[in-house]
């Protein structure tokens, strides 16, 4: 999407090799393209590949892991606004739904990533992009906001 894209061009401008991991192989590839004239013209020496899948699906986030050899800074962008209502309009598979994207793949990814930093035995950084609804109420988006709310508490405690 647009925030992940604009953070991937940014570190892909610094010369930063990047693994993009996300859920639309077209998308992905588009951006790859784009990553590699845009680290042409800033005569950028990065490297940039992908990987498509759903991040929620934890065999497969071990797989992509698998493939990484070197990571310095990991950002976790996974964003879902899932079904809008009144907590009496959604139902559990709505909550399990936006909770599972937003918190469980973040939470996810941070385990990995942390055990890479120790296995490694070097420092590291993680950014979770998360929301505004992550420290505001927003009437009709409770799965969200609570999932966001999340985000910013598993952040801080991690």
């Amino acid at each position: 999407g647009g925030i992940g894209s604009a953070c991937a061009e940014l570190f892909a401008s610094l010369g930063a090799d990047l693994i993009l991991f996300g859920r639309d192989s077209k998308k992905l590839k588009a951006l790859e393209k784009s990553i590699t004239v845009l680290q042409s013209k800033a005569k950028a020496k990065g490297t940039v590949q992908s990987a498509a899948f759903d991040i929620t699906n934890e065999k497969a986030l071990a797989a992509a892991f698998k493939s990484v050899t070197t990571l310095d800074v990991a950002v976790n962008n996974a964003g879902f606004e899932g079904a809008l209502g009144e907590i009496g309009q959604v139902t559990l598979e709505d909550f399990d739904q936006c909770m599972n994207i937003n918190v469980r793949a973040v939470f996810s990814c941070m385990q990995k990533e942390v055990g890479f930093f120790r296995k490694k035995k070097k420092p590291g950084r993680i950014i979770n992009i998360s929301s505004i609804a992550g420290l505001i109420a927003l009437p009709t988006s409770s799965l969200y906001v609570a999932a966001k709310h999340a985000v910013n508490g598993l952040t801080k405690t991690v």
